[in-house]
């Protein structure tokens, strides 16, 4: 294939040549295109291959030309659009003349980057990457091109051409967010258009401290997984690089319905990743803004499931620490999965001792708005009961639409997670009426401020939620949950 990667050359990362080599005169000189774009007049190509180290008499890097065929393609597309010009269904394949009228450009596709410039070879030469690009880059600027039209121009990729564009209409004929930030952010890179070891990655769908998670495509089975790639500005910390790989270790050990499956693991290229099963659907924060107010027996029933969940993670002698309503995602099937143990914690085992180099004896791991009291002294002196407080916590925000503690009351982030430790959770009821007296209990047990004072088990919490939870079936809180998405602007996620 030749290329590693396509993509706009504004998020800063380098470009990694066929030889998995990082090529820092490519990024340069792609640079320089861009700021030849950013100062108003298109650039000629030309000049920019020029620039380009290359045997006696040979042709131009392919990498760069590539990199500069997508450049100068996003640019042409972009501006059509951003003038309010939509181009027509079939734009007119030759190279936009300097001297036109802005109503006369004509915008180009890669069979006039084939013509234009050396040492791309013919059109089944070209990396799926470079067609899937065209193809998402048409969408996100108006057109609605045809599947057969792409089997049509390159013959000789129809049929991969057929499931990987297949798969990338959905979510674009849906309303992706992705192509709507693209549109309307200059230089945002549209996809990162990579092929990782079996994996292409196709979109980003989600991103943390860590890293980023992307769906992708299994290249021989076609098999739709997600993707989670260490950030690469990460990679010399030895503690994040520590803490990625016990990640890995610790979602191979856990298998259950309500866990996000961990499928693969590895490094490639010093890229380190881990691949898990793709879930479809909303995690409940955006389930909450979608569906709010959930029925109290919708509620029960998540909290019941993800409970289920943790009492796995804990039989394994694990403790989650970032139990919230972003790392539990509910699927199009009605399935709740627990996401993310990338700050779980041993147990267990005498592997939890080694927690004190990973994380430091004064750092404290979580997410303020749903962390347990204890858990602000000792991330690494934590038991099961911690994931007990963020679930309830979790719960409440289901219930209310909002956490006990929203950070938006709060001056400082760490004045919302002293509120855990030195505040009353405010009565439910303050915030929703005719929530029963027994679920009440439930609750407030959950968010006890000692542990003692909690369930001593998540199975506990799953026997307890039983009278309301049995109520509820979540197939139909999902197709809720699918019918308000294409009204309100919250997309599904995919992790």
């Amino acid at each position: 294939m030749g290329v590693g990667r396509i993509m706009s050359h504004s998020d800063g990362q380098r470009i990694i040549c066929a030889h998995g080599s990082p090529c820092e005169w490519i990024d340069r000189i792609c640079d320089e295109l861009e700021n030849a774009w950013n100062s108003g007049k298109p650039p000629r190509l030309e000049n920019f291959l020029d620039q380009c180290p290359r045997p006696a008499g040979g042709a131009p890097c392919r990498e760069l030309v590539l990199e500069l065929a997508m450049i100068d393609m996003e640019r042409r597309w972009r501006g059509n659009v951003r003038n309010g010009r939509l181009p027509g269904d079939r734009p007119r394949l030759e190279q936009p003349d300097e001297a036109e009228e802005p109503h006369e450009v004509r915008l180009p596709l890669l069979e006039d980057y084939l013509r234009w410039l050396p040492g791309l070879g013919g059109p089944d030469q070209l990396p799926e990457e470079a067609i899937f690009f065209e193809y998402r880059l048409r969408w996100a600027c108006g057109q609605r091109p045809e599947i057969s039209e792409y089997t049509r121009r390159f013959p000789g990729k129809a049929e991969q051409l057929r499931w990987l564009l297949g798969i990338a209409t959905e979510p674009l004929a849906g309303g992706s967010t992705t192509i709507t930030w693209f549109v309307e952010k200059p230089s945002a890179h549209l996809l990162p258009y990579r092929k990782l070891g079996a994996y292409w990655l196709l979109e980003r769908v989600g991103e943390g401290g860590m890293g980023e998670v992307y769906k992708a495509l299994h290249l021989e089975t076609h098999s739709v997984v997600a993707v989670k790639v260490l950030a690469q500005g990460l990679l010399e910390r030895q503690r994040a690089l520590k803490r990625f790989r016990r990640e890995i270790q610790i979602a191979g050990r856990v298998e259950h319905p309500n866990v996000v499956r961990a499928l693969e693991a590895g490094e490639l290229g010093g890229t380190h990743f881990l691949v898990t099963e793709y879930v479809d659907g909303w995690d409940l924060e955006k389930l909450v803004r979608l569906c709010h107010p959930l029925d109290l027996g919708e509620a029960s029933e998540l909290v019941r499931q993800a409970a289920r969940g943790l009492a796995c993670i804990h039989e394994h002698g694990l403790v989650h620490r970032d139990v919230k309503p972003s790392n539990v995602m509910l699927s199009r099937q009605g399935l709740v999965k627990i996401l993310d143990l990338g700050l779980a914690l041993f147990r267990g085992d005498a592997s939890w001792q080694q927690e004190a180099p990973l994380t430091g004896s004064d750092e404290v791991l979580g997410t303020f708005e749903y962390i347990a009291p204890e858990q602000l002294s000792s991330s690494h002196n934590v038991d099961h009961r911690a994931d007990i407080y963020s679930l309830g916590c979790t719960f409440y925000q289901l219930l209310t639409g909002r956490p006990p503690f929203p950070r938006s009351q709060y001056r400082y982030p760490l004045e919302v997670a002293m509120a855990h430790r030195s505040q009353p959770i405010p009565p439910i009821r303050r915030l929703r009426s005719g929530v029963p007296d027994g679920l009440v209990v439930v609750l407030e047990r959950m968010l006890a401020k000692d542990p003692q004072d909690r369930f001593s088990s998540a199975n506990e919490v799953i026997h307890a939620l039983r009278p309301w939870a049995d109520r509820c079936g979540m197939p139909l809180l999902s197709a809720r949950a699918a019918k308000a998405a294409i009204a309100k602007p919250v997309s599904a996620d995919a992790r």
